[in-house]
């Protein structure tokens, strides 16, 4: 797993490349964590390059939500290939992945914008995973 971040204003984005499973908890965490300020409103996933998720992946990715819930920060998901996408499908996480192709911009990922697409995973929305 390797991560790549990039921050406009608010919005920290985060690409991930590779296997999103156990053995990519450390390097997640770290990311997640070293790259959520006070200043963070939003963090964006980027999976376009992700190959794989298992339950470990899963549980990150919820475990990113959770965390970010608590400190106000939304968590959008964005650009699941079709095999991520039924995955997340399956585990009733696909309600949270964003209808855009591609990562939003910072005007789309404004809290007013984002909380009224029913496809982006907002902290209104976290209530249904926990």
């Amino acid at each position: 797993m390797e991560i790549t971040t990039s921050t406009k204003q608010h919005t920290t984005i985060h690409t991930l490349f590779g296997r999103l499973d156990y053995r990519a908890r450390q390097i997640f965490t770290s990311t997640i964590h070293e790259n959520c300020t006070s200043e963070t409103h939003d963090i964006i996933l980027d999976l376009e390059a992700v190959t794989f998720i298992d339950s470990s992946g899963l549980g990150l990715i919820h475990k990113c939500i959770t965390e970010s819930q608590a400190q106000q920060v939304n968590v959008t998901l964005v650009n699941p290939k079709d095999q991520i996408y039924s995955i997340l499908e399956l585990c009733n996480m696909a309600q949270f992945v964003s209808s855009s192709d591609e990562p939003l911009s910072q005007e789309q990922s404004a809290s007013a914008t984002v909380r009224h697409n029913p496809h982006v995973l907002t902290r209104d929305a976290l209530s249904i995973i926990d």
